[in-house]
């Protein structure tokens, strides 16, 4: 992230990550990289983000899914891969609560050697899954996440 954004930015950029974002593992052949990807309906959050973060993409496309008056609604996904991934998780790491754990893990995966990415991809992209699937069923339970 160059230029850094203010720290008021990054604080904010977290939430967005916290409650609209997914931190994963994508697998591409035998090999494993890491993706930050914030979803949302509302466009210039998407720019947003791309613009202060100066990194990644944004990505438009209609949802798969119809809304109650049948309509498709335009997604716009602010997207980053890999080592551009990991700098921005870093710099929002302090300000996470919800997804803290999962970026910790992308940090860290991020952080490997390419030999160990290969040999440990399978380990990280399970324990992300186990971490994501957890959080899906605090929110379906109605629990909130402990503060860190």
């Amino acid at each position: 992230m160059s230029p850094q954004p203010t720290p008021a930015q990054a604080a904010y950029v977290a939430g967005i990550i916290d409650g609209e974002g997914h931190i994963s593992l994508s697998r591409d052949k035998a090999r494993y990289r890491l993706r930050l990807a914030v979803k949302s309906t509302c466009e210039e959050l998407a720019t947003w983000l791309a613009t202060v973060a100066n990194v990644g993409t944004v990505r438009v496309y209609r949802d798969k899914r119809q809304t109650k008056v049948g309509t498709r609604q335009v997604i716009h996904e602010w997207r980053v891969f890999t080592q551009q991934a990991r700098v921005v998780l870093e710099l929002v790491l302090p300000h996470l609560i919800v997804k803290r754990e999962q970026a910790r893990l992308a940090i860290e995966y991020q952080g490997l050697t390419p030999g160990d990415r290969l040999a440990l991809g399978k380990e990280y992209f399970d324990r992300l899954k186990w971490h994501n699937g957890r959080q899906t069923q605090l929110r379906a339970a109605g629990e909130a996440p402990a503060d860190p």
